[in-house]
Protein backbone atom coordinates (compact mmCIF):
# COMPACT_ATOMS: atom_id res chain seq x y z
CA UNK A 1 0.00 0.00 0.00
CA UNK A 2 2.05 3.11 -1.43
CA UNK A 3 -1.05 5.83 -1.77
CA UNK A 4 -1.28 8.81 0.39
CA UNK A 5 -3.87 9.83 2.57
CA UNK A 6 -5.40 8.25 5.71
CA UNK A 7 -6.36 4.37 5.93
CA UNK A 8 -10.47 4.88 6.81
CA UNK A 9 -11.68 2.85 9.43
CA UNK A 10 -15.40 1.58 9.21
CA UNK A 11 -16.72 0.27 12.50
CA UNK A 12 -14.13 2.08 14.46
CA UNK A 13 -15.61 2.33 17.67
CA UNK A 14 -16.25 -1.62 17.82
CA UNK A 15 -14.71 -4.59 19.75
CA UNK A 16 -12.65 -5.30 17.07
CA UNK A 17 -12.10 -1.77 15.35
CA UNK A 18 -10.96 -0.20 18.00
CA UNK A 19 -8.37 -3.27 18.42
CA UNK A 20 -7.58 -2.21 14.91
CA UNK A 21 -7.00 1.10 15.20
CA UNK A 22 -4.30 0.56 17.51
CA UNK A 23 -3.15 -2.16 15.44
CA UNK A 24 -2.72 0.32 12.58
CA UNK A 25 -0.46 2.47 15.03
CA UNK A 26 1.78 0.13 15.88
CA UNK A 27 2.51 -1.28 12.44
CA UNK A 28 3.32 2.55 11.51
CA UNK A 29 0.44 4.20 10.00
CA UNK A 30 0.67 7.85 10.44
CA UNK A 31 -2.65 8.62 8.87
CA UNK A 32 -5.96 7.20 10.57
CA UNK A 33 -9.55 8.24 9.91
CA UNK A 34 -12.05 6.24 12.91
CA UNK A 35 -15.29 6.43 11.53
CA UNK A 36 -18.31 5.45 13.51
CA UNK A 37 -21.93 6.19 14.44
CA UNK A 38 -20.35 7.22 18.05
CA UNK A 39 -16.81 8.87 18.62
CA UNK A 40 -14.38 5.84 18.42
CA UNK A 41 -12.25 5.92 21.77
CA UNK A 42 -8.65 6.82 20.60
CA UNK A 43 -5.22 6.61 22.37
CA UNK A 44 -4.37 10.36 23.31
CA UNK A 45 -2.02 11.69 21.49
CA UNK A 46 -2.28 9.41 18.47
CA UNK A 47 -3.78 11.66 16.08
CA UNK A 48 -6.16 9.62 14.80
CA UNK A 49 -9.06 12.24 13.19
CA UNK A 50 -12.34 11.01 14.35
CA UNK A 51 -15.46 11.13 12.50
CA UNK A 52 -18.59 10.67 13.68
CA UNK A 53 -21.31 9.45 10.70
CA UNK A 54 -24.31 7.21 10.00
CA UNK A 55 -23.35 5.84 6.80
CA UNK A 56 -26.70 4.71 5.65
CA UNK A 57 -27.37 8.65 5.37
CA UNK A 58 -27.22 9.74 1.68
CA UNK A 59 -23.26 11.19 1.25
CA UNK A 60 -22.15 9.99 4.34
CA UNK A 61 -20.05 7.30 2.76
CA UNK A 62 -19.03 9.43 0.11
CA UNK A 63 -17.60 12.26 2.35
CA UNK A 64 -16.16 9.66 5.03
CA UNK A 65 -13.69 7.88 2.23
CA UNK A 66 -12.88 11.15 1.02
CA UNK A 67 -8.99 10.64 0.05
CA UNK A 68 -8.40 7.50 1.38
CA UNK A 69 -5.37 5.45 0.52
CA UNK A 70 -7.81 2.32 1.93
CA UNK A 71 -10.83 1.56 3.54
CA UNK A 72 -11.19 -0.76 6.35
CA UNK A 73 -14.88 -2.11 6.45
CA UNK A 74 -16.05 -3.64 9.69
CA UNK A 75 -19.06 -1.95 10.40
CA UNK A 76 -21.26 -4.34 12.73
CA UNK A 77 -23.85 -6.25 10.39
CA UNK A 78 -25.28 -9.37 12.76
CA UNK A 79 -28.80 -8.74 13.37
CA UNK A 80 -31.28 -7.05 11.54
CA UNK A 81 -34.94 -8.96 13.04
CA UNK A 82 -34.59 -7.62 16.83
CA UNK A 83 -32.60 -10.29 18.09
CA UNK A 84 -30.65 -9.62 21.17
CA UNK A 85 -27.27 -11.69 22.55
CA UNK A 86 -24.47 -13.07 21.21
CA UNK A 87 -26.38 -15.59 18.68
CA UNK A 88 -27.72 -14.12 15.54
CA UNK A 89 -31.21 -14.49 15.05
CA UNK A 90 -33.33 -16.69 11.96
CA UNK A 91 -36.09 -16.58 10.22
CA UNK A 92 -37.54 -15.10 6.93
CA UNK A 93 -36.62 -11.28 7.44
CA UNK A 94 -32.92 -12.28 8.48
CA UNK A 95 -32.89 -14.68 4.93
CA UNK A 96 -34.77 -12.12 3.20
CA UNK A 97 -33.05 -8.77 4.00
CA UNK A 98 -30.74 -7.15 1.30
CA UNK A 99 -26.73 -7.14 1.36
CA UNK A 100 -25.13 -4.83 3.79
CA UNK A 101 -26.56 -1.05 2.89
CA UNK A 102 -22.95 0.03 4.34
CA UNK A 103 -20.95 -1.80 2.01
CA UNK A 104 -23.33 -0.87 -1.02
CA UNK A 105 -22.75 2.83 0.01
CA UNK A 106 -19.09 2.81 0.36
CA UNK A 107 -18.68 0.84 -3.14
CA UNK A 108 -20.49 3.25 -4.97
CA UNK A 109 -18.49 6.05 -3.76
CA UNK A 110 -15.38 4.32 -4.38
CA UNK A 111 -16.54 3.80 -8.01
CA UNK A 112 -17.38 7.10 -8.46
CA UNK A 113 -13.54 8.92 -7.07
CA UNK A 114 -12.12 6.56 -10.46
CA UNK A 115 -8.84 6.14 -8.66
CA UNK A 116 -6.17 5.17 -11.16
CA UNK A 117 -4.82 2.90 -8.57
CA UNK A 118 -7.49 0.69 -6.83
CA UNK A 119 -8.06 1.59 -3.00
CA UNK A 120 -7.75 -1.71 -1.01
CA UNK A 121 -10.90 -2.16 0.49
CA UNK A 122 -10.51 -4.71 3.41
CA UNK A 123 -13.93 -6.63 4.89
CA UNK A 124 -14.35 -8.98 7.48
CA UNK A 125 -16.66 -11.86 7.15
CA UNK A 126 -17.08 -15.25 8.44
CA UNK A 127 -15.62 -18.40 8.71
CA UNK A 128 -19.21 -19.52 8.91
CA UNK A 129 -20.20 -18.88 5.54
CA UNK A 130 -18.94 -21.66 3.72
CA UNK A 131 -22.14 -23.50 5.32
CA UNK A 132 -23.20 -27.21 4.48
CA UNK A 133 -19.26 -28.89 3.89
CA UNK A 134 -18.05 -32.10 4.21
CA UNK A 135 -15.51 -31.95 6.58
CA UNK A 136 -14.85 -29.37 9.37
CA UNK A 137 -11.83 -27.88 7.98
CA UNK A 138 -12.01 -24.93 6.06
CA UNK A 139 -9.49 -23.37 3.21
CA UNK A 140 -10.86 -21.16 1.16
CA UNK A 141 -11.50 -23.42 -1.67
CA UNK A 142 -15.15 -24.20 -0.69
CA UNK A 143 -18.42 -23.34 -2.61
CA UNK A 144 -20.51 -21.65 -0.16
CA UNK A 145 -23.39 -22.95 0.92
CA UNK A 146 -24.42 -20.53 3.58
CA UNK A 147 -27.61 -22.16 5.79
CA UNK A 148 -28.51 -18.84 7.39
CA UNK A 149 -29.70 -15.23 7.01
CA UNK A 150 -26.65 -13.88 8.81
CA UNK A 151 -24.28 -15.93 6.36
CA UNK A 152 -25.94 -15.77 3.30
CA UNK A 153 -26.11 -11.98 3.87
CA UNK A 154 -22.09 -11.76 4.44
CA UNK A 155 -21.96 -14.19 1.13
CA UNK A 156 -24.17 -11.34 -0.70
CA UNK A 157 -22.18 -8.61 0.72
CA UNK A 158 -18.71 -10.34 -0.35
CA UNK A 159 -19.51 -10.87 -4.16
CA UNK A 160 -20.04 -7.20 -4.15
CA UNK A 161 -17.01 -6.34 -3.05
CA UNK A 162 -15.43 -9.29 -5.77
CA UNK A 163 -17.46 -7.32 -8.07
CA UNK A 164 -16.24 -4.47 -7.25
CA UNK A 165 -13.00 -5.48 -7.72
CA UNK A 166 -13.15 -7.08 -10.97
CA UNK A 167 -14.38 -3.57 -12.52
CA UNK A 168 -11.13 -1.92 -10.96
CA UNK A 169 -12.54 0.13 -8.45
CA UNK A 170 -11.28 -1.27 -5.70
CA UNK A 171 -8.88 -4.13 -4.13
CA UNK A 172 -11.08 -6.72 -2.71
CA UNK A 173 -9.71 -8.37 0.52
CA UNK A 174 -12.44 -10.15 1.98
CA UNK A 175 -11.53 -12.17 5.53
CA UNK A 176 -13.48 -14.54 7.21
CA UNK A 177 -12.65 -14.16 10.68
CA UNK A 178 -13.67 -17.16 13.00
CA UNK A 179 -15.02 -16.71 16.96
CA UNK A 180 -13.53 -14.08 18.64
CA UNK A 181 -12.55 -13.28 21.97
CA UNK A 182 -9.64 -11.38 24.40
CA UNK A 183 -10.41 -8.28 26.26
CA UNK A 184 -11.18 -4.49 25.25
CA UNK A 185 -8.83 -2.62 23.46
CA UNK A 186 -8.49 -0.28 26.63
CA UNK A 187 -10.97 1.26 29.33
CA UNK A 188 -14.30 2.13 28.03
CA UNK A 189 -13.77 0.54 24.84
CA UNK A 190 -16.60 -2.15 23.91
CA UNK A 191 -16.05 -6.01 25.63
CA UNK A 192 -16.64 -8.83 22.95
CA UNK A 193 -19.51 -10.70 23.02
CA UNK A 194 -19.08 -14.82 21.32
CA UNK A 195 -19.88 -17.77 23.40
CA UNK A 196 -16.42 -17.45 25.24
CA UNK A 197 -17.45 -13.88 26.89
CA UNK A 198 -21.08 -15.61 27.80
CA UNK A 199 -19.14 -18.59 29.12
CA UNK A 200 -16.99 -16.54 31.04
CA UNK A 201 -19.57 -14.47 32.45
CA UNK A 202 -21.52 -17.41 33.64
CA UNK A 203 -18.84 -18.76 35.67
CA UNK A 204 -17.95 -15.60 37.21
CA UNK A 205 -21.96 -15.64 38.20
CA UNK A 206 -21.47 -19.13 39.54
CA UNK A 207 -23.60 -20.21 37.26
CA UNK A 208 -23.13 -24.31 35.49
CA UNK A 209 -21.39 -24.00 31.81
CA UNK A 210 -24.40 -25.42 29.32
CA UNK A 211 -22.92 -27.42 26.91
CA UNK A 212 -24.95 -29.42 24.20
CA UNK A 213 -24.55 -32.62 23.49
CA UNK A 214 -21.49 -34.47 23.98
CA UNK A 215 -18.89 -31.64 23.73
CA UNK A 216 -16.86 -32.78 20.64
CA UNK A 217 -17.97 -30.03 18.32
CA UNK A 218 -14.70 -27.69 17.44
CA UNK A 219 -14.25 -24.09 17.35
CA UNK A 220 -11.40 -22.24 16.02
CA UNK A 221 -10.64 -19.34 18.16
CA UNK A 222 -9.13 -16.23 17.52
CA UNK A 223 -7.61 -13.40 19.90
CA UNK A 224 -9.01 -9.76 19.19
CA UNK A 225 -5.63 -8.61 18.75
CA UNK A 226 -4.43 -11.10 16.26
CA UNK A 227 -7.70 -10.24 14.38
CA UNK A 228 -6.45 -6.46 14.80
CA UNK A 229 -3.03 -7.46 13.01
CA UNK A 230 -4.22 -9.93 10.27
CA UNK A 231 -6.87 -6.91 9.04
CA UNK A 232 -4.20 -4.68 9.05
CA UNK A 233 -2.21 -7.09 7.11
CA UNK A 234 -4.38 -7.58 4.56
CA UNK A 235 -3.79 -4.08 3.42
CA UNK A 236 -0.66 -5.48 1.57
CA UNK A 237 -2.83 -7.99 0.38
CA UNK A 238 -2.06 -7.57 -3.55
CA UNK A 239 -4.62 -10.44 -5.13
CA UNK A 240 -8.09 -9.15 -5.42
CA UNK A 241 -11.43 -11.04 -5.08
CA UNK A 242 -10.50 -14.38 -2.94
CA UNK A 243 -11.93 -15.22 0.33
CA UNK A 244 -9.24 -15.31 2.92
CA UNK A 245 -9.56 -17.71 5.95
CA UNK A 246 -8.00 -16.68 9.24
CA UNK A 247 -8.31 -18.45 12.19
CA UNK A 248 -6.00 -19.52 15.04
CA UNK A 249 -5.66 -22.47 13.74
CA UNK A 250 -5.41 -24.44 16.77
CA UNK A 251 -9.20 -25.95 17.16
CA UNK A 252 -10.65 -26.87 20.58
CA UNK A 253 -13.32 -29.14 21.58
CA UNK A 254 -16.32 -26.72 23.43
CA UNK A 255 -16.14 -29.74 26.35
CA UNK A 256 -12.90 -28.79 26.62
CA UNK A 257 -12.64 -24.99 26.32
CA UNK A 258 -15.76 -24.74 28.65
CA UNK A 259 -14.22 -27.02 31.04
CA UNK A 260 -11.01 -24.36 30.74
CA UNK A 261 -12.94 -21.57 31.33
CA UNK A 262 -14.51 -22.81 34.43
CA UNK A 263 -10.89 -23.45 35.65
CA UNK A 264 -9.23 -20.17 34.80
CA UNK A 265 -12.42 -18.70 36.46
CA UNK A 266 -11.87 -20.43 39.63
CA UNK A 267 -8.14 -19.98 39.74
CA UNK A 268 -8.44 -16.43 39.09
CA UNK A 269 -11.26 -15.31 41.55
CA UNK A 270 -10.05 -18.81 43.93
CA UNK A 271 -13.25 -20.34 43.81
CA UNK A 272 -14.48 -23.49 43.28
CA UNK A 273 -14.83 -24.44 39.13
CA UNK A 274 -18.50 -24.34 38.47
CA UNK A 275 -19.71 -27.58 36.40
CA UNK A 276 -19.94 -28.09 32.97
CA UNK A 277 -23.59 -29.38 32.09
CA UNK A 278 -24.23 -31.38 28.88
CA UNK A 279 -27.67 -31.13 27.81
CA UNK A 280 -29.61 -32.05 24.49
CA UNK A 281 -29.01 -29.12 21.81
CA UNK A 282 -32.40 -27.03 21.84
CA UNK A 283 -34.53 -26.86 18.82
CA UNK A 284 -33.34 -23.85 17.62
CA UNK A 285 -30.13 -24.69 17.22
CA UNK A 286 -28.97 -24.63 13.87
CA UNK A 287 -27.02 -26.89 11.62
CA UNK A 288 -23.53 -24.96 11.65
CA UNK A 289 -24.11 -24.47 15.79
CA UNK A 290 -23.52 -28.71 15.70
CA UNK A 291 -21.03 -28.60 12.99
CA UNK A 292 -17.24 -28.87 13.89
CA UNK A 293 -14.88 -26.13 12.08
CA UNK A 294 -11.42 -25.77 11.78
CA UNK A 295 -9.76 -23.19 10.03
CA UNK A 296 -6.78 -23.39 7.86
CA UNK A 297 -4.91 -20.18 7.20
CA UNK A 298 -2.02 -21.29 5.36
CA UNK A 299 -2.90 -19.33 2.59
CA UNK A 300 -3.29 -16.52 4.47
CA UNK A 301 0.20 -16.40 5.93
CA UNK A 302 2.10 -17.12 2.80
CA UNK A 303 0.44 -13.84 1.31
CA UNK A 304 0.83 -11.35 4.21
CA UNK A 305 3.17 -13.25 6.58
CA UNK A 306 0.83 -12.90 9.49
CA UNK A 307 0.49 -15.37 12.12
CA UNK A 308 -1.43 -15.50 15.26
CA UNK A 309 0.50 -14.71 18.17
CA UNK A 310 -1.45 -15.29 21.62
CA UNK A 311 -2.42 -18.75 22.91
CA UNK A 312 -5.63 -19.77 24.22
CA UNK A 313 -4.04 -20.08 28.04
CA UNK A 314 -3.25 -16.47 27.93
CA UNK A 315 -5.66 -15.24 25.76
CA UNK A 316 -8.48 -16.87 28.11
CA UNK A 317 -6.59 -15.79 31.29
CA UNK A 318 -6.69 -12.16 30.55
CA UNK A 319 -10.13 -12.37 29.25
CA UNK A 320 -11.13 -13.64 32.77
CA UNK A 321 -9.07 -11.09 34.55
CA UNK A 322 -10.37 -8.27 32.60
CA UNK A 323 -14.09 -9.06 33.35
CA UNK A 324 -13.20 -9.10 37.14
CA UNK A 325 -11.68 -5.98 37.05
CA UNK A 326 -14.63 -4.62 35.03
CA UNK A 327 -17.01 -5.65 37.52
CA UNK A 328 -14.81 -4.44 40.69
CA UNK A 329 -14.41 -0.93 38.98
CA UNK A 330 -18.24 -1.05 39.07
CA UNK A 331 -19.19 -1.90 42.52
Amino acid sequence: MSASGPVVVLGASGYLGSHVLRALLAAGHREVRAVARRPALVPPGSGIEVVRADLTEPGAAAAVVTGASAVIHLVADIDHTGGRGWRTAEGPAARDVPADPTLVAVLAALAERRCPVPVPVVWSGSVTQVGTRSNARVDGSEIDRPETGYDRRKCRAERLLRDAGRAGHIRAVALRLPTLYGPPAADGCPAGGGVVAAMVRLALDGEPLTLWNDGRITRDLLHVRDAATAVVRGLNVVASGRAWPVGGDSPVELGELFAQIAAVVATVTRTRPVPVQRVPAPEFATAEDLRSIEVDSAAFRRATGWAPRVGLDDGLRATVEHEVEARIAVR
